[in-house]
């Protein structure tokens, strides 16, 4: 939000208390009540967020949407409500990554998006098809062309599943790695 926007949000907002106020048969405090429930923890917020980007030829590589977003100016956070995470590949179909919400948050210059709550991550292989990884949190770093949990992840592709505790995704080489407690079925 431009800061001539947030200034008008915040004149039309005293304006209102200051009207209310003024109001025959209103009391102050009434109206300190009513200009404190205007008053948001947070700096500003969009409906139907939609961010892209792009590598310096104009080559897509990310797509991040939520319903709702709410950004907070302490620390430079935004929060989202059912995110959802496209990552293209520089070969083959992209991941999609959805949760119930999201947090992005800078770190060193880069963005970080922290995903809890039924968190799929989808995308198509050309040697096994549909695949498909699930887990209750997620942390995607579109910069290192990464993502990992520290949850237990199932992972499905046809036929074969596998869960273990700890999941690492890595786009530069196309490979996802379950580091403890891996189980794995094949029915053909």
């Amino acid at each position: 939000m431009k800061p001539e926007s947030k200034r008008a949000t915040v004149a039309a907002a005293l304006l209102s208390c200051t009207l209310v106020a003024c109001k025959p048969g209103l009391d102050t405090h009434t109206a300190e009540t009513i200009a404190a429930k205007l008053d948001a923890p947070y700096d500003y917020y969009l409906i139907g967020m939609h961010t892209e980007r792009f590598d310096g030829i104009g080559k897509r590589l990310m797509l991040l949407t939520a319903p709702r977003m709410n950004h907070f100016a302490d620390d430079d956070h935004a929060e989202l409500e059912t995110p959802q995470y496209h990552w293209f590949r520089d070969q083959g179909a992209p991941w999609l990554v959805s949760s119930d919400t999201g947090n992005v948050h800078h770190v060193n210059g880069n963005d970080e998006i922290a995903l809890n709550g039924n968190v799929k991550a989808s995308t198509t292989l050309e040697e096994t098809g549909p695949l498909l990884v699930e887990t209750s949190r997620m942390l995607v770093m579109p910069a290192a062309k990464s993502a990992r949990t520290d949850a237990v992840a199932d992972i499905s592709t046809g036929s074969f599943h596998q869960r273990g505790t700890g999941m690492q995704l890595d786009l530069s080489n196309n490979t996802i790695s379950l580091l403890k407690d891996v189980r794995g079925t094949y029915v053909p």
